[in-house]
C-alpha cells in the first residue's frame, strides 16, 4: 500500500511538471507553420485577407482569450492575449465594403464603405466606455470623402490632411508644401517605401524632422491589401523600421525606436503569423506603435 501512494505520489508530480513545461512552450497551431520561407512558393495571386485576430502582452490580473507563450526574436518567452478580432467584406472588384471589429468586453467598431466614381461614403457604428466602464453606445457617424481619378482617397480617413499620388497610385506627399502645416514625404525603390519623412512645425524656422526607414524581405510579396482607397502598399514584407529624430526640441539628433518583424508561413507560402517587437533606442522615447511594444496578428484568406 505504501508503494503504491508514492507511485501515484510520483506519477502525479510528473503530471504537474508536464503541464506546467506546456504552459512555457509556444503553442503550435492546428497546421504546421515555418519561419524560413526560402523553399515556400508565393502565395496565390488575388487572395484577401478575411480575418485577423491581434494580440499583445498580457499583464497582472488579465482576463482574456486565446492567451499563449509566444518567443520574440531576441529569445524571450512572453504571455500574449486576444484584445481584437476584426473581419473584412469586399465587393467584386476586390474593394473593402465591411471591416467589423469585435473588441473585449463587448466593445466593437463597424465600418461600411460604399463607393461612387468621385467618392467614398463611410458609416461608421462603434461602442464608448462610461467612467465606470460600462458599456456606452452604439454611437454612428456617416463621412463623405471625395475619390481622384485611380480610386483613390485624396484626403486621409482617420487624419484630415490632403494625400497626393504617383502615377502607380502610391502615396507621396501628406500636408500641403506652403509651411503652415506638418508635411510628410515618401520615398520608394522598386516598389517598396525605404524612408517616410515627417517635418513637425513647431513654430520655429526650423520644423523638427522624423524618419522612418524601411528595410524588407525583397524574396517575400507582402501582405494583400485591405484598404485600396488609401494607395498602394510596399511590394514586399517590412523586416524592420527604424525611427529617428532630427531639430527636435525634446530628443537629442538620433536614433529613438525601432520594430523588428517576425513571419510565420504555411506550406503555402501564406503569412499566417506577424510579431512586432518594438524597443526604444533613446531612453527618453516612451511611445510604442504596439502597447508595451509587443503586437502579435493572426492573418485567414479566401482566395478566388
Amino acid at each position: 500500500m505504501k508503494l503504491s501512494f508514492l507511485s501515484v505520489l510520483f506519477f502525479l508530480s510528473l503530471l504537474a511538471m508536464a503541464l506546467s513545461c506546456k504552459k512555457d512552450r509556444d503553442v503550435h497551431p492546428t497546421e504546421e507553420w515555418f519561419t524560413d520561407p526560402t523553399n515556400l512558393p508565393q502565395p496565390p495571386q488575388g487572395c484577401k485577407i478575411v480575418k485577423t485576430t491581434y494580440k499583445t502582452l498580457m499583464l497582472a490580473g488579465d482576463q482574456r482569450p486565446g492567451v499563449e507563450t509566444i518567443t520574440l526574436e531576441d529569445g524571450r518567452k512572453v504571455k500574449v492575449g486576444t484584445i481584437a478580432t476584426t473581419t473584412y467584406s469586399y465587393d467584386q472588384q476586390g474593394r473593402l465594403v465591411e471591416e467589423h471589429q469585435h473588441l473585449l468586453k463587448g466593445h466593437y467598431n463597424l465600418q461600411r464603405y460604399s463607393y461612387s466614381s468621385t467618392a467614398l461614403k463611410r458609416y461608421k457604428e462603434y461602442t464608448g466606455e462610461g467612467s465606470k466602464g460600462q458599456l456606452q453606445g452604439p454611437f454612428t457617424e456617416e463621412k463623405e470623402f471625395p475619390l481622384n481619378t485611380q480610386g483613390r482617397v485624396s484626403i486621409g480617413i482617420d487624419l484630415a490632411v490632403p494625400l497626393k499620388y504617383d502615377e502607380e497610385g502610391y502615396v507621396i506627399l501628406t500636408g500641403i508644401e506652403d509651411n503652415t502645416s506638418d508635411l510628410g514625404r515618401y520615398t520608394y525603390i522598386d516598389g517598396n517605401m525605404t524612408l517616410f519623412q515627417y517635418e513637425l512645425l513647431r513654430y520655429t524656422n526650423l520644423p523638427e524632422v522624423r524618419t522612418y526607414a524601411y528595410t524588407y524581405n525583397l524574396s517575400r510579396l507582402n501582405l494583400p491589401t485591405i484598404y485600396n482607397f488609401q494607395g498602394k502598399e510596399s511590394k514586399n514584407l517590412p523586416v524592420q523600421k527604424k525611427w529617428a529624430s532630427q531639430y527636435s526640441r525634446d530628443f537629442e539628433d538620433g536614433p529613438l525606436y525601432q520594430i523588428n518583424y517576425q513571419y510565420f508561413y504555411n506550406r503555402q507560402g501564406f503569412v499566417k503569423r506577424r510579431i512586432k517587437h518594438g524597443k526604444a533606442l533613446n531612453p527618453q522615447w516612451l511611445i510604442e506603435e504596439d502597447p508595451y511594444g509587443i503586437g502579435v496578428t493572426d492573418y485567414e484568406y479566401q482566395c478566388p
